[in-house]
């Protein structure tokens, strides 16, 4: 097989802290989209009978606005990326972060979804467009926010929730590096709280659940959080997650933090 896709999902936002404005976050997750068949096995090929066709989004909602240039029709079915992102991300992704640590002074302010291609890992363009471009939620109010009013731990030290599939080995293995969480998370010498932890956890494996989804209407649709990497061919679905109380540490959100740096020289 070749062509094959799926979905990339993507949350970015920044901080309300003033010494703060010139940092931001993101995290993710993939998603196996299925349409007119089963959904399949939890560890498989991803589908190639779906392409991305163009059409206008243009949507304007309470707390937001949907903007985007396809959708994905294959008589039965039809996936709208817009009302995926109105109607099931957006409420998952405020109560997901609404039940964890991580920081009141975070703001959520944007969501994409995006159609990808293997085996580059590319954005998948709708015909007559040349290139790919996701279907973006731009918050205009009511930003998502963590559930924790506490003082900011590093921004590089976060938890990371993470995702496995029945796939054997590093290509069924996943995570979520979460945006940054507070001190009233930790419990003793540093490791997570324990409740911290459990309400987490829950709060993950809702998040989820929810974005799971099985179509009512005519046609076989279905949607599976999974994990995936290059070639982008095959997949596994996250059939669990797990979440360590000892503290992540994201490499790449500590290059790209703007530090202070002080330098002092002896005098011998």
């Amino acid at each position: 097989m070749a062509n094959e896709k799926h979905l990339l999902l993507t949350f970015s936002g920044d901080y309300d802290y003033s010494d703060l404005q010139t940092e931001s976050w993101q995290t993710g997750i993939r998603l196996k989209l299925a349409l007119n068949e089963p959904f399949g096995d939890d560890v498989g090929t991803l589908p190639n009978n779906w392409e991305p066709s163009p059409t206008t989004i243009n949507r304007t909602e309470t707390h937001w606005t949907i903007q985007g240039n396809w959708e994905i029709n294959l008589a039965p079915s039809h996936f709208s990326p817009d009302d995926y992102l109105n109607d099931i991300v957006a409420p998952a992704w405020t109560a997901f972060l609404g039940g964890t640590p991580c920081s009141s002074h975070l703001k959520t302010r944007q969501i994409k979804l995006s159609p990808i291609v293997a085996p580059l890992g590319h954005l998948s363009p709708a015909p007559p467009y040349l290139s790919g471009t996701p279907c973006v939620l731009d918050y205009t109010s009511a930003y998502p926010e963590g559930g924790s009013g506490s003082n900011l731990i590093p921004l590089q030290n976060s938890f990371a929730v993470s995702l496995r599939s029945p796939q054997p080995g590093r290509r069924g293995r996943g995570r979520m590096f979460m945006p940054p969480m507070t001190t009233a998370a930790l419990g003793t010498h540093g490791f997570m709280d324990s409740t911290q932890q459990t309400n987490t956890i829950n709060s993950a494996k809702a998040f989820l659940e929810a974005l799971a989804w099985d179509s009512t209407v005519v046609g076989s649709q279905h949607i599976r959080p999974i994990v995936t990497g290059k070639p982008y061919s095959s997949y596994g679905v996250v059939t669990q997650t797990r979440l360590d109380n000892i503290v992540d540490t994201q490499r790449r959100r500590r290059r790209s933090l703007v530090g202070t740096i002080l330098t002092a020289t002896p005098s011998y």
